[in-house]
């Protein structure tokens, strides 16, 4: 048999079950068995058998390799066997695979396949998806419902990840419902890129999707943005790289080229700024530990069936909100407005099969997890994904630069915003990113009432300490007397970050941990309204003296 032909079908062969499959003569197989007189020819249009004649072929020349379809005359009709051989994909023949063996073991209801509300013909349009344990190019990573994302890397949360390359030593996705209302010329100018300067000033702007942190929206990175365009338009195949069948990724430089000589449109591609990247066995450890991802594999209808008509949408939408700016119109431009991906992941994750459209039901007037995580989302998705063209003033921003002190003594009390610190951090700006972009993110200062144990100038050289007075109890001390609560994530100068410390009054008070700011941070913060500075009618002695969770207000 021809080895190299056997290498192409690896990654079909794992996964598929084979055993009972003697008594199981309906089911498609891959039979590799020398015995069974089988062999696997990369480039053949014929494949012969020996010594097994109550078998037959029908073979087929695929995307990789040849597929060989093999069934038991008395069971198999050659309708049937046409029907197996015309599959021009081995994920497709996978995905038939899969599909029949949930229909045996009792998982899929054929007859439950179309939704409701659903015309029969949509069923074959949507195309197909279903779970896989391997990690390939091509495969899709989708987040798993829940919380986990709520706090930190919002834009993970529900996301319909692409994996557009993947070897031993890295593997590369791109983030595909994250819409954006930034357009490549917004990004050259605030962060640079691979593109030529000439070649990016003689056409027009194209819209932009996140596709991840890595040389994304926020990088900093020397090398600057990095751009992904895919597309499901088979005139251009020479010009691109399949990824799966019918899905391609194309240069953006040729992309371009098509779109200026009256080829293409710019709604026919998807172009995706930055990436999410794991290194060696990263991915496959965060699968294993089963509450983050799911691993699946879709075809091209199911993953980007709607590619044009979801660039077009963002298009309109954008040009409907810069109409609004320009009629003075007040009403900002939302994240649900823009689109904020939940439709298109809950397409995805439901059509993996029942359980997983159990998972995705809402409960009408239930606000769970998943729902506050979707909240934050589309709050990060407003200040991360939307410039500031397209936003509301925010007039409590301009009272804090109005009212912003020079200078505040030891003893000054600090209240955290209820609404700038949901995200970790009240902006994206350089000196927030060094403040709390990482370890611990700022998420315990919303509502915080915060004592700054030393003086405050920006003539200041050194760090200034705070301690926050109405975080969580941590601890008790000794013989269960005065309990310890949080007072930040760093450590005291020359102390270890386990020790306690005392602001001692009329009634003692131990904290653990204190908070560490530049003195320019903190006026960054009072400048975006994070803190506000509480009046010298406001006595420590009196906060205190409330429970904790009374203090700020």
């Amino acid at each position: 048999s021809n080895l190299a032909g056997l290498i192409d079908f690896i990654p079909l062969l794992i996964g598929i079950r084979t055993e009972n499959m003697a008594h199981s003569p309906r089911r498609a197989v891959l039979l590799m068995a020398t015995g069974l007189g089988f062999v696997f020819v990369k480039h053949a249009d014929v494949l012969q058998t020996w010594g097994c004649p109550r078998y037959r072929l029908a073979c087929k020349q695929p995307f990789r390799g040849t597929i060989a379809v093999c069934a038991e005359d008395d069971d198999l009709q050659p309708s049937e066997i046409r029907q197996r051989s015309m599959l021009e994909d081995w994920r497709d023949f996978r995905a038939q695979l899969v599909k029949q063996e949930s229909i045996e073991e009792g998982r899929l209801d054929p007859d439950d396949e179309q939704m409701e509300g659903e015309e029969s013909g949509d069923v074959q349009a949507r195309g197909w998806a279903h779970t896989t344990p391997i990690i390939e190019t091509g495969s899709l990573l989708l987040a798993a419902p829940g919380d986990q994302f709520a706090i930190n890397q919002q834009y993970f949360h529900k996301a319909v990840i692409f994996i557009v390359e993947h070897t031993d030593d890295f593997t590369r996705g791109v983030i595909l419902n994250r819409p954006t209302a930034f357009n490549t010329k917004d990004l050259e100018f605030v962060l640079g890129s691979d593109l030529p300067t000439d070649f990016l000033n003689t056409s027009d702007a194209w819209n932009v999707w996140c596709g991840g942190e890595c040389q994304g929206l926020r990088s900093r990175e020397v090398d600057g943005v990095a751009y992904t365009c895919l597309h499901t338009n088979k005139r251009f195949a020479a010009s691109s790289k399949e990824i799966i069948k019918g899905v391609f990724m194309i240069d953006f430089t040729d992309a371009k080229q098509l779109v200026i000589a009256g080829e293409a449109d710019k709604d026919d591609f998807l172009l995706v700024v930055g990436y999410s990247g794991w290194g060696p066995d990263q991915l496959q450890d965060e699968l294993d530990r089963g509450d983050t991802w799911t691993l699946a594999a879709a075809d091209q209808q199911a993953l980007l069936g709607r590619l044009q008509e979801a660039q077009a949408s963002l298009s309109r939408n954008l040009e409907a909100a810069v109409r609004r700016q320009k009629g003075r119109a007040s009403q900002p431009l939302s994240a649900v407005e823009m689109g904020d991906g939940l439709d298109e992941w809950k397409s995805l994750y439901s059509a993996l099969g029942p359980s997983f459209c159990v998972q995705v039901t809402e409960v009408p007037g239930e606000e769970d997890a998943t729902g506050h995580a979707d909240k934050m989302l589309q709050r990060w998705i407003e200040r991360c994904l939307i410039p500031p063209q397209y936003q509301a003033v925010d007039s409590a921003t301009d009272e804090g630069i109005t009212l912003l002190p020079e200078s505040l003594p030891a003893g000054t009390l600090l209240r955290g915003s209820p609404s700038l610190w949901v995200l970790g951090r009240p902006a994206d700006t350089h000196v927030m990113e060094q403040a709390f972009g990482h370890g611990l993110p700022g998420q315990y200062l919303h509502k915080s009432v915060v004592l700054l144990l030393g003086g405050y100038s920006l003539r200041q050289t050194g760090p200034l300490t705070l301690v926050l007075v109405n975080g969580p109890k941590v601890g008790d001390g000794e013989n269960g007397q005065n309990s310890v609560f949080f007072g930040g994530p760093d450590q005291l100068p020359g102390r270890k970050l386990r020790d306690m410390f005392e602001l001692r009054g009329d009634m003692s008070y131990r904290f653990q941990g204190v908070i560490v700011l530049w003195p320019h941070q903190l006026r960054e913060l009072l400048m975006l309204g994070a803190f506000e500075v509480l009046p010298d009618s406001v006595e420590l002695s009196n906060v205190l003296e409330a429970p904790v969770s009374e203090r700020w207000r």
